[in-house]
């Protein structure tokens, strides 16, 4: 396997920090947001992107996008359920960690 670059993966530690449950929770919000949208939000085809950076904020416009129908689809239904408040929760606290990270 060839290495690019030279940093080294550090190892799981036997307590994860608090920067890393912050991060750990707002993947599953994120991944929990997600999985109630058929799609991703990025439309099929090929992209090419002059850089990385270019290519990442391509693609946290897609998800804030598909983050952000989903909320409007939440905030639009006449009777919520309990389930469907808890994620309109998780999808406005996804789509606010979004916000504070850009």
């Amino acid at each position: 396997m060839r290495q690019v670059g030279r940093s080294k993966a550090r190892p799981p530690a036997a307590v994860p920090s608090a920067e890393a449950f912050r991060l750990a929770a707002v993947h599953q919000a994120t991944g929990q947001a997600l999985a109630a949208l058929p799609t991703t939000g990025i439309r099929k085809g090929i992209y090419r992107f002059a850089s990385h950076a270019e290519m990442n904020r391509h693609t946290d416009e897609a998800l804030a996008h598909a983050i952000a129908l989903n909320v409007r689809r939440l905030k639009t239904k006449r009777t919520p359920r309990d389930k469907d408040r808890l994620d309109r929760e998780i999808l406005e606290r996804a789509l606010s960690e979004l916000k504070k990270s850009k």
